[in-house]
């Protein structure tokens, strides 16, 4: 199993440390999305370029 380790046993990262940090970049990510949704608007459609379209016509219903 030592090969799939990958991170130390003796790793010690201060995520608490950079709270505020994160807090405030989070805030500021938070407010120009919403401002972003209010002034362009949702756009929730998937616009596909190019591509086929094959349309199929019967003379009956086929069986399902």
């Amino acid at each position: 199993m030592r090969l799939l380790k990958i991170v130390p046993d003796n790793t010690n990262i201060g995520f608490v440390r950079v709270r505020h940090i994160a807090f405030v970049i989070t805030a500021l990510l938070t407010i120009a999305a919403v401002a972003l949704v209010f002034t362009r608007g949702l756009n929730m459609c998937v616009d596909f370029v190019g591509g086929v379209s094959i349309e199929e016509k019967f003379a009956s219903p086929p069986p399902l």
